[in-house]
């Protein structure tokens, strides 16, 4: 059971995959911090109605947010002796942008990944809200760990893998 759990330690902990959970976290902090941006300036200083502000602000940091998750959060590159291999890094981006099709997959999947967190945000609110009874704020908190959690996982292990080119 130590050698199983040293293993997994090992694993999970390794410089690569705390740099890149900070990336995802940092991506999705930058989306966010686009969609209020993107927001207050078709609110205020386009003046457009606030639905109409806050779908275009939606999918433009949907746009942002794909972008930031494709290329650096989930990028391929290999480090030898401190410095990043350039042709290396040339066949990673082929590898994990691939053809037009691959594109419009990896967004495709990237959308309904986002509608589905709609439905697992409201689940989880809902149900820590109106049956639970616990706090709204603690509600939206809890509902934002579990998309991160599983949305990490799903583009690291499903939407960003790295294709044999």
């Amino acid at each position: 059971m130590h050698f199983f759990h040293n293993n997994l330690y090992n694993k999970l902990y390794n410089k690569e995959n705390v740099r890149q959970v900070l990336r995802f976290l940092c991506a999705g902090t930058l989306g966010f911090g686009v969609n209020l941006l993107g927001f207050h300036i078709l609110l205020k200083i386009i003046t457009l109605h606030y639905l109409a502000a806050s779908l275009l602000a939606l999918s433009f940091s949907t746009c942002v947010g794909f972008l930031l998750q494709k290329f650096w959060t989930f990028r391929v590159e290999k480090a030898v002796g401190g410095a990043v291999v350039a042709d290396h890094i040339e066949n990673s981006v082929r590898k994990t942008t691939g053809t037009h099709a691959e594109a419009v997959r990896q967004f495709s999947l990237y959308v309904g990944a986002a509608v589905l967190n709609l439905g697992i945000d409201a689940l989880v609110v809902y149900a820590m809200v109106d049956v639970l009874s616990q706090n709204k704020y603690l509600a939206q908190a809890a509902a934002a760990a579990v998309i991160a959690l599983w949305t990490f996982f799903f583009y690291k292990k499903v939407l960003f893998v790295e294709r044999s080119i």
